[in-house]
């Protein structure tokens, strides 16, 4: 990527704080032209002959002598079998606790992967303009100095929305987007701190639904919204402070509140160290007029032993996207799912992992 002068004095205050700048060329399609996008995908498979199973969700794997044999679905309380001798499992960020029981019923090999733990943050555009006009997302890496434990910034969204995603029926957790076209005044961006875990502990999952279950409790279902001005001088935010700060919230899904009755200490000083350091590359970043919704959590805990090829160590199986434990977005999942597929064509007879 060629640097202009503004994006080189960026790399260089990254430098002078010890934070890793990793920067892509980055095409944005948004919310909206994403899904004219997966429309275009839906309707070539259609074209193709590939029959769709809407409305349903797989119970099991059918699996026999440590081969793959198929998958058991359900829907509308009826549940059916489909064999084949190929498949690939991709059930997203939301499917690793699913993953997880599949892996131990089936004896499908694991490792017990790291948890990403943090905020969305939102500030006003202003702030971040550098950054959003030279690199619309420069992802940031950043390793405490207080407990070594890695931070980094993820999804930045110029002119962005917070949205609150449901998980379950007791979890809320934060999130941002953007459109291509519809714009708001502020940028969101996660802020995320990743664990990884020692023996005898094999739960991660478990324990940052905990803490997203914690914050729910607290806000009757909503997300958690704090300044960080009143998280650095130990208040919990109100309505009425809400009111004083110089942004305005884009999603009304929030209850303020106290970020630390809710997250563990050595996350949440994590987060706020993290945070001064950005205000050095971004000066504005740490104003009081900082939003931090919480929680942000990054579920990709069960990491499954995977070859080149995407098999897993069950013969047949194959995995793809954030449920395998591997990668964090789309751009990854895509690649997972294509070699995936390329094997799979290889194996049943497609020249070169291309199916005519």
């Amino acid at each position: 990527m060629k640097y202009n002068k503004v994006m080189e004095e960026i790399k260089k205050k990254c430098i002078e704080n010890e934070v890793q700048l990793v920067d892509t060329p980055t095409m944005h399609l948004g919310t909206d032209g994403s899904r004219k996008l997966y429309q275009k995908m839906l309707e070539f498979l259609v074209s193709k002959k590939v029959d769709f199973i809407v409305d349903a969700k797989i119970i099991d794997l059918i699996v026999e002598n440590n081969e793959i044999q198929g998958a058991m679905v359900e829907k509308k309380n009826v549940v059916e079998e489909y064999y084949s001798k190929h498949v690939v499992i991709a059930m997203g960020r939301s499917g690793a606790a699913k993953m997880m029981k599949f892996a131990n019923t089936h004896k499908i090999s694991y490792q017990v992967g790291a948890i990403d733990i943090g905020v969305r943050a939102e500030i006003p555009n202003i702030v971040m303009r550098d950054i959003n006009e030279n690199f619309y997302e420069a992802k940031m890496i950043y390793y405490s100095k207080t407990y070594g434990d890695k931070m980094r910034t993820f999804c930045s969204n110029p002119g962005g929305f917070i949205a609150a995603e449901k998980y379950g029926e007791d979890v809320i957790l934060a999130n941002g987007h953007a459109f291509k076209d519809r714009k708001s005044e502020n940028t969101n961006l996660a802020l995320l701190c990743t664990k990884h875990f020692t023996e005898p502990f094999k739960e991660p999952f478990e324990y940052a639904t905990a803490i997203a279950r914690m914050s729910a409790m607290l806000t009757g279902g909503k997300l958690l919204v704090q300044s960080y001005r009143d998280l650095k001088q130990g208040k919990r935010s109100t309505e009425e402070s809400m009111t004083r700060l110089n942004i305005v919230p884009t999603t009304e899904d929030y209850i303020p509140g106290d970020i630390s009755l809710a997250c563990p200490k050595r996350i949440l000083d994590n987060i706020m160290e993290f945070i001064e350091v950005h205000d050095k590359i971004t000066p504005g970043f740490a104003s009081g007029d900082l939003l931090l919704y919480f929680p942000e959590i990054k579920f990709r805990s069960t990491r499954l032993d995977i070859d080149k090829n995407m098999q897993t160590s069950v013969k047949g199986l194959y995995a793809a996207g954030d449920s395998s434990g591997y990668g964090s977005g789309l751009n990854i999942a895509a690649v997972m799912g294509v070699l995936a597929v390329r094997a799979i064509l290889k194996e049943i007879g497609g020249e070169n992992g291309i199916l005519e």
